[in-house]
Parts: structure tokens; C-alpha cells; sequence
């Protein structure tokens, strides 16, 4: 299979299945709107979160506020590819859902050239701080560069 078949396969899947697990998915507390978060001060991550989601024009997806903020805050895209490698990371930092663990076998399947970066990106989970669901929130206020320094993330290239 071609790789644009096998990314848009993974796309396909990913854009499909989350309405579908939402009905499952607990979610964590979220109460701040998307709108207070710009007003956080400039290197904030609730305002990074904001300007990330504006200039893609998304908003927050009902349960996955936390999710998006991981994006912004280990600096993953929202292709396929990066969702896959959010994933990788999520699975190396022992903070996986499982159907976050589905998402990366999968992805690991469709994108055998990726696996490299894969392994990457989950020893970059495993030498950071395990991820506290519930202090995401609580962080979007702070400066995104201390609460990577405090939680050992490691900087990602922004090209992968």
C-alpha cells in the first residue's frame, strides 16, 4: 500500500473513531474556556493551547481538552503521523488510554518508515515525568518552558 493510502487510512481512523469512543471516554474535569485561554500571558501554555487550536481553526473537542494541550505542550502536530507519535510517547511515559495504545499499534502497521521516530518518541515518554491528567488544567497559566523543565520533557525538532 502506497504511504498517502496508508496515511489517509490512519487519517480515516482516527477522524472516525474518536466520535465513537467519546461515547466511552470519561474525560477529566475541564472547566476553562477556550476563549480565557489567550488571556494567560503571552508564553503560557494555555495561551500556546490557544493560538495552536485558533490557527488551525479547531476548537476543544468535548473530553479531549487535555489531549490537545499535550500536543502543544510535547509539540506534536495534529497529522496522523504526529498523533501516532503522541501516542508513542503517551505509551513510553506509562500514561497511554488504551485505545491510545491501539492508535500507536496501528500506526506502527501503516507506517513501518516511522518506527524509528516511534522508538523516539516513546523513550522521550519514558525519561519524562509521568503526565498528571488533572494538573493539566491547573498548568495553562504557566510558562510552557518551566512546566517542560519541571516535568523533564525533552525538546522536540519542530520537523520531527
Amino acid at each position: 500500500m502506497l504511504y498517502g493510502a496508508r496515511h489517509a487510512t490512519l487519517d480515516w481512523l482516527i477522524v472516525h473513531a474518536v466520535p465513537a469512543l467519546n461515547v466511552f471516554r470519561r474525560g477529566y474535569p475541564w472547566t476553562t474556556p477556550l476563549d480565557c485561554l489567550e488571556r494567560m500571558g503571552p508564553e503560557s501554555w494555555g495561551a500556546k493551547l490557544e493560538q495552536y487550536l485558533r490557527m488551525r481553526g479547531m476548537n476543544f473537542l468535548p473530553k479531549y481538552q487535555q489531549h490537545d494541550a499535550l500536543h502543544v505542550l510535547l509539540n506534536y502536530d495534529t497529522t496522523p503521523v504526529d498523533e501516532v507519535r503522541l501516542q508513542a510517547f503517551m505509551v513510553g511515559n506509562g500514561t497511554a488510554s488504551l485505545a491510545g495504545r491501539a492508535l500507536l499499534r496501528i500506526g506502527m502497521i501503516l507506517l513501518p518508515e516511522c518506527r524509528a521516530q516511534i522508538r523516539i518518541d516513546r523513550e522521550r515518554g519514558a525519561s519524562s515525568t509521568a503526565i498528571d491528567w488533572l494538573r493539566i488544567e491547573a498548568e495553562m497559566p504557566n510558562d510552557i518552558a518551566e512546566v517542560r523543565r519541571r516535568w523533564n520533557i525533552d525538546p522536540v525538532d519542530e520537523d520531527g
